[in-house]
């Protein structure tokens, strides 16, 4: 469960093309729609139960995303695994659900997935916004599997971020969790944005983004910055981003390279 997250696209595919040179597999979340959040971590999730109601393993991963969701207190369920079951319950009444990448919406259907965002969401609006985010989820589902020629269960085990290490920008992090975080191109004038030196508001947009970014790491965070940066022709000297200086010494070891 590793993710990198990189606050301009052009620096990260510089990592991905170093990934390929020495094999590690990787996605790019940069080109999604859809914002990872609850509801769409457990459509994911129940798309693939789909495959296999009888599955612990794909149980197990709609109960992580109801816990992680916080939705059994919100759906009045004494706990997680009540709600997980009875979304796999209704599954199995399906017999023959198309497993179609084109057809997802009939399984979160199947699932009761658009009552759960009406029953756990905080009002009419927010449950329209993440009924909205569910939909576009399911355009990104249906196009990466006409463009990679890939079935469903592949794209989902991309999109879940399953075998690969994850690729996201700043402000796609916001929401997810990863085991480990690799924040990359952490300079001044990268992050913050050397427009925002000299407004505040826009100064502080740039240190939340960072703060989004090194919260995301459950076990550990690697903040990386270069001495030198490669620019339109030329090279420019660089100095670590502000905002690292921000973090007291005890919570990290500096390396330098």
């Amino acid at each position: 469960d590793i993710t990198i997250i990189a606050r301009t696209h052009y620096r990260a595919e510089w990592v991905e093309q170093e990934m390929d040179r020495i094999g590690i597999p990787w996605f790019d979340r940069y080109r999604l729609n859809f914002q990872d959040s609850w509801e769409t971590a457990l459509g994911l999730a129940i798309i693939e139960l789909a495959h296999n109601p009888s599955s612990s393993l794909f149980l197990h991963r709609v109960l992580a995303a109801v816990e992680e969701g916080g939705l059994a207190y919100r759906l009045g369920d004494e706990d997680s695994l009540d709600v997980a079951l009875k979304i796999r319950d209704k599954l199995k009444t399906y017999e023959n659900l198309e497993l179609d990448p084109n057809k997802v919406h009939k399984i979160l259907d199947a699932a009761g997935m658009i009552e759960i965002i009406q029953n756990a969401s905080a009002g009419i609006s927010d449950a329209q916004r993440r009924t909205n985010n569910l939909e576009m989820m399911m355009g990104n589902i249906s196009s990466e599997a006409e463009k990679h020629k890939i079935d469903l269960l592949n794209v989902i085990n991309r999109f879940s971020g399953h075998g690969a290490v994850q690729i996201i920008s700043g402000h796609q992090a916001k929401g997810g969790e990863f085991d480990v975080v690799f924040f990359i191109g952490l300079e001044d004038d990268v992050l913050p944005d050397y427009r925002a030196h000299d407004d505040d508001d826009k100064l502080a947009e740039e240190r939340r983004i960072f703060y989004v970014g090194l919260t995301r790491a459950r076990k550990a965070a690697y903040l990386t910055s270069v001495v030198h940066r490669p620019m339109r022709g030329w090279v420019k000297n660089a100095i670590p981003s502000r905002f690292i200086g921000h973090i007291p010494d005890e919570y990290f070891s500096e390396v330098t390279l």
